[in-house]
């Protein structure tokens, strides 16, 4: 889901950690749970921090209620694991996931 924030939307914060054998498997994680959040609370993440801790990550989420944006597509069903990448390219890092709609 793409949407329009309003100023100052966020309105809850979540914190949790990810523990999970490669970056591949972390990015997938993290997506399914922002997945997650937008299907069975009707939130969506405003700001996202994540911070490495070696063998996991630990990631805050700055959350808003659904209906408090304006949507400008459709909402996220699921991330399919095809195609998927997280590694470094050309000296930086990048992250590729196929997002099922």
């Amino acid at each position: 889901m793409f949407a329009e924030l309003p100023h100052g939307a966020a309105t809850r914060t979540c914190e949790f950690t990810l523990e999970e054998a490669d970056g591949t498997a972390l990015l997938f994680a993290l997506l399914d749970e922002i997945t997650y959040l937008l299907d069975a609370h009707d939130r969506v993440p405003t700001a996202a921090e994540v911070a490495d801790l070696g063998d996991r990550l630990r990631v805050r989420l700055e959350l808003t209620e659904v209906a408090a944006v304006q949507a400008l597509g459709p909402s996220p069903k699921g991330v399919s694991r095809a195609q998927a990448h997280l590694g470094r390219e050309d000296g930086r890092w990048t992250a590729r996931a196929l997002i099922d709609i």
